[in-house]
């Protein structure tokens, strides 16, 4: 292929394989975007992630949730609790009804493994109780492998 020809003819293909996508699965052309941004994202070729977060905690009790696009990948790692130094916790991590993760006492420091294969969308909710009535902000990091 060369000149302004060839390159006219590759996207009027190129459109017509997105709107065959676009029909098939039935998705608008923004959801048909956000497809192709994933795909191009390291989600789809396996990676490893170190996740810091901040919960806010009021009177002990903490919460906060998410929802992914995910395609269905295997997501395994380990969950910890670097702050505060005091109390426990009672943590509880679902996928839509799915239960990823329900421990009680867990510490400081104390590193709890997890696996979990999503859907074609991950809707995840954490759930924190703090052995503490009182504010604080949980920080916690995640080391996840998908």
């Amino acid at each position: 292929m060369t000149g302004k020809a060839d390159y006219t003819e590759l996207a009027g293909m190129m459109d017509s394989v997105h709107n065959d996508v676009k029909k098939h699965l039935d998705l608008t052309d923004a959801q048909l975007a956000k497809l192709i941004n994933l795909a191009q994202e390291e989600v789809i070729l396996g990676a490893t992630k170190d996740i810091d977060f901040n919960l806010d905690v009021k009177n002990g009790k903490g919460s906060q949730s998410v929802s992914k696009v995910t395609f269905g990948v295997t997501i395994s790692g380990t969950f910890e609790i670097t702050a505060p130094d005091e109390g426990t916790w009672d943590i509880v991590v679902k996928d839509g009804n799915d239960t990823i993760l329900d421990k009680k006492g867990v510490k400081k420091g104390d590193k709890i493994d997890f696996k979990h294969k999503t859907g074609f969308k991950a809707n995840i909710s954490l759930n924190v109780t703090w052995s503490e009535a009182k504010d604080t902000t949980l920080k916690a990091k995640i080391h996840a492998t998908y």
